[in-house]
């Protein structure tokens, strides 16, 4: 796993989020620093379901366990560190703010929260010319994000690399994945 050492032994889970609003309702954005994978959680008003949703992303990218400590970079501390301390992960839960216009700390989710809007908006207009549209509601804005997000996951190169962010943090080569279009009847 690409993970840092601590002092003392154990790991150190870097992840950097954002909130953003897409189409009126409130979303976090998660981002694995090391491997650029994402996931997008709608900020349901149920905080069973938000929770049950971070632990989902963090188990999808391999960083739901008892060891290490997970480090979240944000330029909002106290709205996203609520969110992550009461998860009940299992391990240390630390949020620190990113400074001021530091690309390093928390541009990267910045970034991401600009892809998964440019790829959000792609799938609504291929929806649109089929005469389709994705609801305004909350929750079907964020299954259509859900796909955003397994695509870039699934399909996206990491730095430097040819590996796919899965691939990158799983360290095995992924057999091609079937996809199909957003809203296509599988």
């Amino acid at each position: 796993q690409h993970r840092r050492k601590r002092e003392g032994g154990g790991s150190i889970i870097e992840l950097s989020a954002d909130y953003f609003f897409l189409r009126g309702s409130k979303f976090l954005l998660i981002c694995e620093q090391f491997s650029r994978m994402i996931g997008c959680v709608y900020m349901d008003p149920s905080t069973d379901v938000v929770r049950a949703s971070v632990k989902k992303w963090l188990l999808e990218m391999g960083r739901l366990g008892n060891e290490g400590i997970l480090n979240v970079f944000t330029d909002d501390e106290v709205a996203v560190g609520a969110v992550f301390f009461h998860l009940g992960v299992g391990k240390d839960v630390k949020v620190s703010k990113a400074p001021p216009q530091s690309q390093a700390m928390n541009g990267l989710a910045e970034r991401s929260v600009r892809a998964i809007k440019e790829s959000f908006l792609c799938v609504s207009e291929e929806l649109r010319q089929k005469g389709l549209e994705i609801c305004e509601s909350g929750k079907s804005v964020a299954v259509a994000l859900e796909y955003v997000c397994f695509m870039m996951n699934m399909h996206a190169s990491v730095h430097g690399s040819s590996k796919t962010p899965q691939e990158f943090l799983s360290s095995k080569k992924m057999s091609a994945p079937t996809t199909s279009a957003f809203g296509a009847v599988v």
